[in-house]
């Protein structure tokens, strides 16, 4: 996928609630797709799951896989240098190793482990997460984030979109080491 697509998947993921901005635009915007993965929840899940007990997912991913851990809403990062777009598996483990080094969760739930696929292969996950900077020890305050998969035909996650629920600014300041 190219940056255009990957942008107008983005702009996707912005609205509420997702997954109907996701039905409606995506019809229009991925008509001509290659066909896609029959179990891209399956992926999704093991994703979870091996996460869960701090596992790798790299084996998941596409060799070329973009990661967009911005929040997708232009917020300017001025501590959390991490939240960043990533390429390829080198930038998924990078962002792997980001999470797992700077943040712990002293509370995680996953709202809607998928039980459907959305369009042309895109999986939607809302999960309820308190984040903590291992280094400063500062605790945010809990709130929804979504991550939008997308599993190509290969059954392999090719395009990932990580947003935070609005509170940019709470997860930048746990980084500020003041």
């Amino acid at each position: 996928h190219d940056r255009t697509s990957m942008g107008l998947r983005l702009n996707m993921l912005r609205g509420t609630p997702l997954f109907v901005t996701l039905l409606l635009k995506g019809a229009a915007s991925f008509n001509s797709a290659p066909p896609v993965c029959e179990k891209a929840v399956r992926v999704v899940q093991t994703v979870y799951v091996r996460w869960a007990a701090t596992l790798s997912v790299t084996d998941l991913t596409a060799e070329n896989i973009v990661v967009d851990a911005t929040g997708g809403n232009g917020y300017d990062w001025q501590y959390a240098d991490g939240f960043k777009e990533y390429y390829g598996h080198v930038g998924w483990q990078a962002w792997m190793d980001y999470l797992y080094v700077t943040l712990a969760y002293p509370s995680y739930q996953i709202l809607n482990l998928p039980a459907f696929d959305m369009r042309d292969g895109y999986v939607v996950v809302y999960t309820n997460a308190t984040m903590q900077n291992v280094k400063t020890g500062k605790i945010g305050s809990p709130a929804v984030d979504t991550t939008g998969w997308f599993v190509n035909a290969e059954c392999k996650i090719s395009e990932a979109y990580f947003t935070w629920g609005g509170r940019e600014a709470m997860i930048d300041e746990l980084y500020n080491p003041l």
